[in-house]
């Protein structure tokens, strides 16, 4: 994936902060699932994985980019669950951004616990002060070298 190819990026969007910034950089581009469009086209390099027994189980899917499908999580307010994403094209010095999708209750927090060569790491912080997940996620991911 070339950073020439994402700098040249023409949105499709009618969102303004898209449209009027004439700065398409990857430091400034803030819609990552569109970014993740862009290089699903490019690259025909993407994949979908959806877990199949707990939010705590590891999933494998070998893309630079795709969307992983969560079960529906349970977990409590004030807790966390962390799950390993096994992907060969994962590099310890790879950089991996994540845009989540959540539309159930609590209050998701998304962090990268580790990366190293073959896989990383996603936990799931549940930041409300009383209310357990009751749904699953979509999460789009993007690795980068």
């Amino acid at each position: 994936c070339s950073s020439d190819l994402i700098n040249k990026f023409v949105p499709l969007s009618p969102d303004p902060f898209l449209n009027d910034d004439p700065d398409m950089s990857l430091a400034k581009f803030g819609h990552l699932n569109a970014v993740v469009d862009e290089v699903n086209k490019v690259t025909g390099n993407t994949a979908v994985v959806t877990q199949t027994t707990a939010i705590s189980s590891a999933v494998t899917i070998n893309s630079y980019a795709g969307v992983i499908t969560t079960v529906s999580a349970t977990t409590a307010a004030g807790s966390n669950v962390a799950f390993t994403v096994n992907n060969s094209k994962v590099t310890s010095a790879s950089k991996v951004l994540l845009t989540p999708v959540h539309l159930g209750a609590g209050i998701p927090v998304f962090t990268l616990d580790s990366i190293s060569n073959g896989s990383f790491v996603i936990r799931i912080y549940n930041v409300h002060t009383s209310n357990a997940f009751n749904n699953l996620f979509k999460i789009s991911f993007l690795v980068l070298d």
